[in-house]
Order: C-alpha cells, then sequence, then structure tokens
C-alpha cells in the first residue's frame, strides 16, 4: 500500500501507441525512486582505479564495468581501455598495448590473459638463486682422535697443550686461581670472568642464524605452495609457535599476537575457508591497518564475522582478509577473550627467604607459638573438639527429600500393573462381554461410554485409568514442583484418571510437609473485646514508642476505662529501673491500678520490674508474643501519637511542646468510644480549654457504657468478617505446626519440626517441642500437622468410602420416599394450627411482660424479654437482618418533657 500510495502522488502521463499502463507506471515509479546521479563525480571515481596487487585484468575490468553504469559514457569499451592501459600494473602489458593502434577490449583481454599465462608459467619453471647468508657450523670432538690431533688439544686448566684436565702433570693441579679462589686452574682459564653472549658469533662474523626446514612445526595443506624457501628465517627470537582455534568450524593455525588489535588472515587460507564452506557472515570495512613500524597501510580485501571456539569456549569475532602473505594473527581482544593469553611469570632473584620458609614449613608447632612473652602466661590444656550429637531432623529432613523423588512412570509400567489389577480386570471383563451388572466398582457406571480399553490398560476417553499400585506415584510426579491443588487437578486431568481422583489430590496437597511449611497461616478467630472496667485506672496498659531520630523513646500507658494517654520521654536507657521511675510519679497522681498489660520486652519480663508490681499488689498481664493486636489499645495509641509528631518533624517544630499540645487536645475532647473526654472519665470533671463552653456535670455512666459496649460489637463485627475469622477446632494433644521468623527469601513460612498443642484459652495457645520447651503464641501463629497416609491405607479408606457411600445413597433413597410419603399428609395444616396457637397464646403473654419491663426501665426484663423472644420457635423461614442501632433517652434529659 506503501509503494501505491506514492504513485498517486506523482505526476501521470498518457501512455504511447506502443506503450501500457503498467510500463508507464512502472517508469514515473522507477523515475522517482532511482537516485540522482552526478556524472561528473562517478567519472572522476572511475578515473582513480587502479589495478590491485595480485589482480588480474580481467578482475580489473568486472570492477570497471561495475563503476561505469553510472558514468553515462557514450562508449563504454572505449573508456575501459583507456583506463586499464593507464592504471594496469604491468608496465609491459601497458607498452604492448601502446605499440598497437586502435585495440579493442576484445583485443585487451586476449593480450592480457596471454601475457598472465605466459608469466605465471614462466615463474613455475624457472627457478631463481635466491642470496644466502653464511651458515657457520659448529665441529664437533670426536671420541677417537690420533696422535697429531692429540698434540693440538690444550689443558682447559692451565692453558698448555699436550694433555687433559685430568693428568695428573697437569702444573695447575693443586693450584688456587687467584680469580674465583677455587682450586684445579690457573686465573687465564678461569670461566667464570668468560661470559659469552649468545650473538658472539654474529658480532664477529656478521652471519644470521637460520633453523633448518625439517625443524620447523609441519605447515598444513593450504600454505603458499609457491614458496621456494627450503627454510623459514625467523631471525634470533626463535621459532613461532601456533596455536590452532576453530574459525567458523575449521581448524586453522594462528599466531597469538598480544600487540594486534585485530584478527588478520591472508588472501591465500581465506580462499582455502571458503572451499570449506566456513559458516561466516562478509562485512565492509572502512578501516586502515598498519603493520608494526611502517607508515603504509595493508591492502585489506574484506572483512567477516564469524565463531571462535577454543575447546569448549566460543566467542564471536570480526576477521580481516590482506593480500599479503603471512601467518594468521589472533588479535589481543580474542586471545583475551577465549582465555589463551597468557603472561609467562618472572623469574625473581631467590632469597635467604627460602630458607627461612623451609623451616618454617618443617617444624610448624616451633613457629606457631609465642616467641618471647613480655608477661608470664600460664598455657591450659590442649582440648580437642569433638563431633558434637547428630541432629536427628536434619537426618528426616535428607530422608523425606530422597524419599519424594518419584520416578518417572512408562506406559509399559501402567500396561504391567494393569495386568494383575482386580479392578482393571473386572472393567476389561465388563467392556468384552457387556455385563455392566458384575461391576465391583460403581463409580464406573457413570461413565462406561468413555471407557475402552488396549491391551491390558484401560482408557476413559484419552486419559489413562492408573492401576491402584501406581496411583501413589502419580500423585508424586503430579506434585513435582510443588503446584497447588488446583494446578495438580488441571496437570493430571489432562492425562490420567481414576475414581475419587480429586479427593486423592486434595489429601496429598494437604499433606505434602514442605507445602505445609509455606503455605498460609490459619484464619483468626473472632475478636475478643475487653470489657470496660467498673472505674477508671484500674486497668491501665504499657508500651514504648521509638527510638526516634534523636534516639530517645516515649514511655506510653493508657487507661482502659476513660482513655486517658500519659507520656513520658525517655532518653536512650529503656532499662526496668526508668520504666519503675517513670510509673511512680503515675502512681503519685493517679494512684495504684488493679492490674497492668505490657508486651514481653526485657524491661517488663526482668526480676525488678516484677518485685515492684508484686510490692504494689498489682497484676501483670503480658499479651501473646509476636501478637501487637492482644495490647490494641495502646498500640493505636501510639499511632495517633506517631502521625502528630511526623507532622511537627515536617514542620520543623519542637517534639516535646507538640506533645504536649496534643495531650492537651486529646485529654480535653470527647472520645470516639465513650463520648465523653478522657479528663471528664478521669476526675469527673471537664478541662477547661481555650475554647468557651458551658459546664454540664454528669455522674451517670450507663450512656458511656451503652456506648462502649456498642462501639466495641461493631468493631468485632467488622474485624472479623474483613479477617474471615473462624472458630478453630484445635484441643490439646493435637500436633501443629508453628510460625516461625522468616531468616531470609527461602526460609520456609513455619517451622520444620512439629509441636505439640498443651493449652488454648481463647485465642492464645500454648505449644511444647520435642525439647520439652513451651511457647505461648496466638491461633493465627500455629496450624494443624497433617500426616501423610500410607498407600495401603488410601487404598483401604477408598474402599470403604465407595462401599460406605453406596450403603448411605440406598439407605437415603428409602429416608426419602418415606419422607415423600410423610409429606402427602396433613403436616401443612397441623404446622399452621400449631403456628397460630403460638403466636396467639405465648407470645402475647411475653409480649406483655416485655412491654411492662421496657416501661420501667429495668435492665433484667430487658434481657428476660429477649430471652423469652427467643425462645419462641419460628416456623417461618428466617429473612436476614441488619444491625440496628439502639436509641436511648440521655439521663440528662430525665427532666424535660418531650412533644411528640
Amino acid at each position: 500500500m506503501e509503494v501505491q500510495d506514492v504513485y498517486y502522488t506523482l505526476v501521470e502521463r498518457d501512455p504511447g501507441e506502443h506503450e501500457t499502463v503498467y510500463e508507464v507506471a512502472v517508469e514515473i515509479l522507477n523515475n522517482h525512486f532511482t537516485p540522482q546521479v552526478n556524472n561528473s563525480f562517478q567519472r572522476n571515481q572511475f578515473r582513480a582505479m587502479e589495478q590491485k596487487p595480485q589482480e588480474t585484468i580481467e578482475q580489473f575490468i568486472t570492477r570497471l564495468r561495475q563503476k561505469a553504469i553510472y558514468c553515462n559514457f557514450g562508449n563504454v569499451d572505449e573508456a575501459i581501455c583507456d583506463q586499464v592501459i593507464d592504471k594496469c600494473s604491468s608496465k609491459r602489458l601497458r607498452r604492448k598495448l601502446l605499440e598497437r593502434h586502435n585495440v579493442t577490449l576484445q583485443q585487451l583481454r586476449e593480450t592480457a590473459q596471454a601475457m598472465e599465462a605466459a608469466e605465471k608459467q614462466a615463474t613455475s619453471i624457472e627457478q631463481p638463486i635466491e642470496s644466502v647468508n653464511k651458515v657457520s657450523t659448529y665441529a664437533s670432538k670426536k671420541q677417537n682422535q690420533n696422535k697429531s690431533e692429540f698434540k693440538q688439544i690444550s689443558c682447559y686448566a692451565c692453558g698448555f697443550s699436550g694433555h687433559y684436565k685430568t693428568d695428573p702433570k697437569c702444573p695447575a693441579k693443586g693450584k688456587k686461581c687467584r680469580l674465583c679462589q677455587n682450586e684445579g686452574h690457573f686465573e687465564k682459564c678461569c670461566k667464570s670472568k668468560k661470559i659469552f653472549s649468545k650473538n658472539h658469533y654474529s658480532r664477529k662474523t656478521n652471519v644470521r642464524h637460520v633453523e633448518s626446514a625439517d625443524d620447523t612445526c609441519s605447515e598444513p595443506d593450504y600454505e603458499n605452495e609457491d614458496d621456494d624457501y627450503a627454510f623459514t628465517v625467523h631471525g634470533n627470537q626463535g621459532k613461532v609457535s601456533k596455536f590452532t582455534v576453530n574459525v567458523g568450524g575449521i581448524d586453522v593455525p594462528v599466531v597469538i599476537d598480544s600487540g594486534a588489535t585485530v584478527n588478520i588472515i591472508d588472501r591465500t587460507l581465506w580462499e582455502h575457508l571458503k572451499k570449506n564452506k566456513i559458516k561466516c557472515e562478509s562485512k565492509t570495512s572502512s578501516k586502515n591497518l598498519y603493520a608494526y613500524g611502517s607508515n603504509k597501510p595493508l591492502t585489506i580485501a574484506g572483512s567477516f564475522n564469524t565463531n571462535v571456539c577454543v575447546n569448549d569456549r566460543c566467542v564471536s569475532a570480526d576477521f580481516f582478509v590482506i593480500e599479503e602473505d603471512g601467518q594468521a594473527l589472533l588479535g589481543h581482544k580474542t586471545s583475551i577473550e577465549l582465555g589463551v593469553l597468557k603472561i609467562e611469570t618472572n623469574v625473581n632473584t631467590v632469597t635467604d627467604n627460602v630458607v627461612k620458609t623451609n623451616y618454617t614449613s618443617k617444624f610448624p608447632k616451633v613457629f606457631s607459638e609465642y616467641c618471647r612473652f613480655s608477661i608470664t602466661v600460664v598455657s591450659g590444656t590442649e582440648n580437642e573438639s569433638k563431633q558434637g550429637e547428630i541432629n536427628q531432623a536434619e537426618e528426616y529432613i535428607r530422608f523425606v527429600a530422597s524419599e519424594s523423588t518419584p520416578n518417572a512412570v512408562k506406559i509399559e509400567d501402567v500396561d504391567k500393573m494393569s495386568l494383575n489389577d482386580k479392578e482393571l480386570q473386572n472393567i476389561r471383563n465388563c467392556l468384552l462381554n457387556g455385563r455392566w451388572q458384575d461391576l465391583l466398582n460403581k463409580q464406573y457406571l457413570t461413565v462406561k461410554q468413555e471407557l475402552s480399553s488396549i491391551g491390558h490398560i484401560v482408557l476413559r476417553g484419552t486419559r489413562l485409568i492408573i492401576p491402584t499400585e501406581l496411583r501413589n506415584q502419580i500423585l508424586k510426579l503430579g506434585h513435582e514442583g510443588h503446584p497447588g491443588i488446583v494446578l495438580m487437578k488441571q496437570r493430571l486431568r489432562s492425562k490420567v484418571w481414576w475414581p475419587n481422583m480429586d479427593k486423592s489430590i486434595e489429601e496429598y496437597c494437604k499433606s505434602c510437609y514442605g507445602c505445609q511449611l509455606v503455605a498460609n497461616p490459619e484464619k483468626p478467630e473472632p475478636m475478643i473485646r475487653t470489657s470496660l472496667p467498673s472505674k477508671p485506672w484500674e486497668q491501665i496498659s504499657a508500651d514504648f514508642l521509638g527510638p526516634l531520630p534523636s534516639g530517645e523513646y516515649l514511655f506510653t500507658v493508657v487507661d482502659y476505662y476513660s482513655r486517658w494517654l500519659e507520656v513520658t520521654i525517655m532518653s536512650k536507657s529503656t532499662s526496668a529501673d526508668r520504666v519503675i521511675d517513670a510509673l511512680d510519679k503515675m502512681f503519685t497522681i493517679h494512684g495504684l491500678p488493679i492490674s497492668i498489660a505490657t508486651d514481653n520486652g526485657p524491661q517488663f519480663i526482668s526480676d525488678t520490674f516484677k518485685k515492684y508490681l508484686v510490692q504494689s499488689g498489682i497484676v501483670h498481664r503480658r499479651i501473646t508474643p509476636l501478637w501487637p493486636a492482644a495490647n490494641g489499645e495502646i498500640e493505636r495509641q501510639n499511632r495517633s501519637l506517631l502521625k502528630r509528631m511526623r507532622i511537627a518533624n515536617a514542620e520543623k517544630k519542637n517534639l516535646s511542646t507538640e506533645i504536649q499540645t496534643y495531650l492537651k487536645m486529646y485529654r480535653s475532647t470527647p472520645h470516639c468510644t465513650t463520648g465523653v473526654s478522657p479528663a471528664e472519665l478521669l476526675f469527673n470533671r471537664t478541662l477547661r480549654t481555650k475554647l468557651p463552653d458551658i459546664q454540664i456535670r454528669s455522674h451517670d455512666d450507663t450512656e458511656v457504657r451503652d456506648r462502649d459496649s456498642q462501639r466495641k460489637e461493631k468493631g468485632k463485627l467488622y474485624a472479623d468478617t474483613r479477617r474471615n475469622a473462624t472458630t478453630n477446632d484445635l484441643k490439646a494433644g493435637d500436633s501443629v505446626l508453628v510460625k516461625q521468623n522468616r531468616g531470609n527469601k527461602l526460609s520456609t513460612t513455619f517451622n520444620p519440626k512439629p509441636f505439640t498443642l498443651l493449652e488454648k484459652h481463647g485465642n492464645s495457645v500454648v505449644v511444647q517441642n520435642d525439647d520439652g520447651d513451651t511457647y505461648k503464641r496466638n491461633v493465627t501463629h500455629i496450624k494443624r500437622f497433617i500426616e501423610r497416609k500410607s498407600s495401603e491405607n488410601q487404598n483401604v479408606n477408598s474402599e470403604n468410602v465407595n462401599n460406605e457411600n453406596q450403603n448411605v445413597n440406598s439407605e437415603n433413597q428409602n429416608v426419602n420416599s418415606e419422607n415423600q410419603n410423610v409429606n402427602s399428609g396433613n403436616v401443612n395444616s397441623e404446622n399452621q394450627n400449631v403456628y397460630s396457637e403460638i403466636q396467639n397464646q405465648n407470645i402475647s403473654s411475653e409480649n406483655q411482660n416485655v412491654l411492662k419491663g421496657n416501661q420501667n426501665g429495668g435492665i433484667n426484663d430487658k434481657a428476660q424479654s429477649n430471652k423469652l423472644m427467643k425462645s419462641v420457635p419460628s416456623l417461618e423461614p428466617s429473612k436476614p437482618s441488619r444491625p440496628t442501632r439502639d436509641r436511648k433517652l440521655p439521663s440528662r434529659y430525665k427532666d424535660f418533657v418531650l412533644s411528640n
């Protein structure tokens, strides 16, 4: 559609007599998409083209013809002939072409091809004598020498001829050299002063050393065979070692050059790689490559990208192909990536530390203790560490992990087990003879239309019916990766089936040890609200808030009756003594409470704090560990206090001043639960504030209690609904898993060791481990531990359940038939009579008592009336009811007469 859109924007013309609409459209589009060509620039580029080294005349003509397409020459052949004569690399060919008049392109080709062929043939026939430097040979000493040669031999101990050093007549025997102080030779023959360098002979005779071609490593067959050298000259650096790498699937010997920045191969090697079909991707490059110490760039024929492998390591690398002959080089970067570039270790001078090290390693005990005692030290007895007791839990976990790894089940295993399975034998017989009344397990009747058999294997549709002995192994395989119940059902339903498979999957997932450790905790039980104390400052709660950025803590205390809040700022120390000092000041003002509730902080469980409470006659109620909601009143007060402190910190105000300001406001403001200010409930008076008001004194707290109970019930209902609270059926003696603090991301939610439940009081429980240690926790921190049943018990239970279900179904059918007969009688009429009698007699009399009780305002009568109303049976279907608010006239308006 893009080309069509472009075509519609172009100027159209009518086709001629011999043109079609298609030909005109193609011409218009070609004129639009063909880039504008500058003939002058293209001709300049054409005139600058030269014949490259190792390039034939035919290849040069091909490049010229490709370039001439954009030059718009009148006669392309003449332009090519002129360019070849001007830029060819052979002077001999140029002279021969200039000798002839009006040479055509065909004549030029024939002449060039003949000269190139003759040059190549002549080179192969001729054997030019190359200049070779002098090769010096070293004469070896022969064992058998004649007498005349023996007289020419000189002694290397004294320097005189005619004898060896071992001759006892040697004058140097027993003499001491004045240079090295050793005996047996003279100073003029001392070898310690004669140092001959490797280039001794080269400096004297200026002869280069050469290595024989037989000593060099064998080169592969793709090396340049036209080389006439009988040996390879390496100079004084010695033989260059090569390393074989795999380039694009072909083994190539390369020289590792740590100074090269790129990888280089010559054209000869490149032609060999192409013949062997190298796997590479050709690329274009505009880089210039220079040899070391040269200002002339190398001639680059092209580049390609391929994979280079050494052993099991492969990297992607770029290679440049050059026209010059040479060895393949592996650059610095690629060598490092392949891990083949190694730096030789420098040999340092050996010092006397070696001797010290030898002694230290030979006698380690001598050098492992004190070298010198500045003071007297009494050494203790040498203790040997012994292996501790074996952790039985780890052994059990290893056993579970090893046994829980199932083997794969093959179709042959299913066929073999299906042969001897009684249940599947019965199904196969029913499929053959059609006598489904003989079926043992009636659960197959509902799916009998889907059943079929292949050999001994029974299928339900396309799903295998697993024999009884393999079902437990199939459950293990299906639970690999620990899928949930739903995911495991979906996984197994697509391939296998057996009766009550879903139930078996649910039981297996619930009894999985690993899944139980990371599963969600139990749902919380319905909330238990704290009842309102009978008077102020009877029950209080205390806690710490902090640390603050300054390192200080806030010690907060709240009264459960009046919601009065006390705050004490403490320094970095929060010891029991500091807590006692703060409580003493509060008790001096308000008196001693009956009980105090705290968490399990170190200052609250110390012996000092215990003694203080015992001496003061105060009951200490510690909340369940790790369950701050049990002390919710003080936690809620801390949250409100923390909010004001954050505001003060953001506004750069003094925290201590803002805390007092908040306390003034809070203590004098009616509480949202009680409807009365904390100061009024605690001191029975209202505090004077900056706001103008009229003081009204009230001594009746009935309304406070009603509002308190109403607010708590409303909060309980909301919390239980939001948390899906359910009553826990755990009892003493049950095995449970206890929630643990997770040390890292891989830690399980629950402790791997099962605990035993000892006590349960409301939502607080006491558990015990195998070592006898007891812990107090909330019910949300534990869950029932389900032990997996054995496969035999599962089979027995499944058969019993099937038989029981069959009996129950038959009994239910009989009961249903009897119920149908009974319901066809006069039950409806009797129910109507009973309901009318109850409605007319009982309810009316009881309602009168209830009304009397309400008129007198008695609380007991009201409770009795509610009890009576509940005792009346209701035969009508129950309707969902919404919570209603109890409305009552405040006591302070009793003296007022209200009109309807």
